[in-house]
């Protein structure tokens, strides 16, 4: 996209010229189209079930809304700022956390799009675009993916022992366990080389990752948990604004396990997917349950379309912090 040179700093300094101007245009426009689909599909599941959303609030107690609020934006803004140690890890240099968690909020935008992979898919370009390597910026989105979901794994694992504990849930906790194990296994260096060499294999060529350690990568999982302690919480509070002392547990319980489902299904968002599990898994009576796992959907896209906008004006208006490229070249 530029034609870049490292300087002593890690810098990528641009070259300008009537080339570069033009893709610069070209880039800008495609993301104010992105950005643009990604609102049109926010606005979308936003009206799309506005009359329950609308009956549910008639019946809530308001007040519990407000910290559920704020659990569900300190939830997402953690999770944009811990890929700033996921673009570490992969031996990147990250830009500034403003920069960073504006890029994370305009690429996960596209995970209201049909189609999985283009949140992924956004949120690699735009590090692209601040100046990283492609395999920096793509490995660097996987690497924070699995380690959110791994770290979700190990929570819901707590959760149901919680639950069972309080003997307000008889479900079989072990495929939980199972993916918390695999997940363990997948990011150790030994496997995670062999998968890339079978990657490469598969690609035809070769490429060429910093594998980062077992410990860094468990060191990275680990700090994902705060992000879905919040996220539970906030489903714990709309939750409660409708119904009286709920299974405290049990409902953080289905808030986590709902999300990891949501993510592995083509659901645009886990849309419809991740209220349904909410609903089998939450003990609470059906009704309010699927109102609270509305209300909790409005809150959380509220929270992306906000962070999308602000971030996509962070972007436009502001310049790298000594972006990039890879550590000692």
């Amino acid at each position: 996209m530029y034609d870049r040179a490292v300087t002593d700093n890690g810098r990528a300094d641009q070259e300008a010229s009537p080339a570069n101007s033009k893709s610069t245009l070209v880039v800008r426009v495609v993301s104010l189209l992105f950005v643009v689909l990604c609102v049109a599909f926010i606005v979308h599941l936003l009206t799309k079930d506005w009359s329950a959303t609308v009956d549910a609030l008639q019946h809530a107690r308001l007040w519990w809304l407000m910290p559920a609020i704020l659990c569900a934006f300190a939830g997402m803004v953690i999770l944009a700022w811990r890929w700033g140690a996921a673009i570490i890890a992969v031996g990147g240099r990250p830009s500034g956390h403003h920069r960073v968690i504006s890029a994370f909020f305009v690429g996960e935008a596209g995970k209201y799009i049909p189609g999985a992979v283009w949140a992924m898919l956004g949120r690699s370009e735009l590090a692209r675009r601040e100046g990283y390597e492609r395999s920096i910026a793509y490995s660097s989105v996987a690497l924070s993916v699995i380690g959110c979901y791994l770290a979700a794994a190990f929570t819901a694992l707590v959760l149901a022992a919680l639950a069972l504990i309080g003997g307000s849930i008889n479900m079989p906790w072990w495929p939980v366990a199972v993916v918390a194990v695999v997940g363990l296994v997948a990011i150790h260096p030994a496997v995670s080389r062999r998968i890339l060499a079978l990657v490469s294999r598969v690609l035809g060529r070769s490429l060429v990752l910093e594998i980062p350690s077992w410990s860094t990568c468990l060191g990275l999982t680990c700090s994902y948990i705060p992000v879905w302690l919040f996220i539970a919480a906030a489903t714990t509070f709309v939750t409660e604004s409708l119904v009286s002392h709920p299974p405290v547990a049990r409902v953080a319980l289905a808030a986590v396990i709902s999300w990891i489902v949501g993510f592995i299904t083509p659901s645009p968002g886990g849309l419809g997917v991740r209220e349904a599990v909410f609903v089998a898994v939450a003990g609470v009576a059906a009704g309010p349950a699927a109102a609270a796992a509305i209300l909790a959907r409005v809150l959380f896209v509220l929270a992306d379309g906000l962070g999308a906008g602000v971030g996509w004006m962070v972007l436009r208006h502001t310049e790298p912090e000594g972006t990039l490229a890879t550590r000692g070249r």
